[in-house]
């Protein structure tokens, strides 16, 4: 999740371990009863993924990368490795609807915020939210 908003692995793996950090300094923030482990962990890099992005020193590093990865050669097996794992989760992803599928693709894989997602998709926030719990609940049952 955080190389898909990223876009850069060594990016996504700094962000990484800086959640993993922070984590374990306020692990006493968590509170089992709201939520699950992983979707605190999900969240908190969701965020600093986000952050990141944001930031003025990630999109100068940015450019100065794109510039370096237009100069190297990429290797064919390593992505045609990553596209053999996207395939699978596309199946399960183009299985929801097609509305949940939008707010999926907006809410985890592009970094919109709800009320960005209310706004782009002209719905309530109600609206956005309900949908994304929904498709939510038939991933899980999918993966199960």
């Amino acid at each position: 999740m955080i190389l898909n908003i990223l876009g850069d692995e060594t990016s996504a793996g700094e962000v990484l371990q800086e959640v993993f950090i922070n984590s374990w300094r306020s692990i006493d923030v968590f509170d089992e009863h709201k939520c699950t482990l992983f979707t605190w962990l999900l969240n908190s890099s969701r965020h600093l993924a986000l952050e990141t992005l944001k930031s003025k020193s990630y999109a100068e590093n940015r450019k100065s990368d794109e510039l370096r990865e237009s100069i190297q050669l990429h290797s064919n097996s390593k992505s045609a490795a990553v596209k053999m794992d996207e395939v699978g989760l596309k199946k399960v992803f183009f299985r929801l609807k097609g509305e949940h599928r939008v707010f999926i693709d907006l809410f985890y894989f592009q970094g919109y915020t709800l009320d960005e997602i209310s706004v782009i998709e002209e719905m309530p926030l109600s609206t956005v939210k309900s949908g994304i719990r929904m498709a939510l609940i038939q991933l899980r049952e999918y993966l199960k």
